[in-house]
């Protein structure tokens, strides 16, 4: 997943690894875009690459989106969305350990995960979502 945006995510030297559930992850992150790398032995959840986004939307509490999607000799490109370049909210962990950020994600993700079987949003991601993005000409 490749995600073309500034975001706060939590990387020491630019990178990120940490193990979730059955899950291995790879966060790297640039100056103007990062990307997460999942591997397991089982097979990925139905729409897990959507779980996935709803807890890196949720971990900074901005507003993040896949523009760049691979998987197994498949390449899917997204285009942008027009999104806030402000929020109101504050993320759920301010500047604590990386650790805990990522522990975090993995248990917002475990959630999502585990209630959600459609390709939709959780409803708790939908509401972060509309919290996230002002009415049209508040910007």
């Amino acid at each position: 997943m490749h995600f073309f945006e500034e975001a706060d995510i939590p990387c020491a030297l630019d990178t990120a690894q940490f193990k979730s559930d059955d899950y291995d992850f790879v966060v790297r992150k640039t100056d103007e875009s990062f990307s997460v790398r999942v591997e397991s032995k089982i097979e990925l959840p139905e729409h897990f690459e959507i779980r996935v986004e709803e807890a890196l939307r949720f971990l900074p509490a901005q507003s993040v989106a896949t523009r760049v999607m691979v998987r197994s000799g498949c390449l899917d490109l997204y285009s942008a969305s027009v999104r806030s370049k402000r929020t109101a909210l504050m993320p759920p962990l301010v500047r604590g350990p990386i650790e805990q950020s990522w522990a975090l994600f993995s248990n917002y993700l475990r959630y999502v995960t585990r209630e959600t079987k459609s390709s939709s949003w959780h409803p708790c991601s939908g509401y972060l979502h509309n919290a996230l993005v002002p009415t049209i000409g508040e910007e």
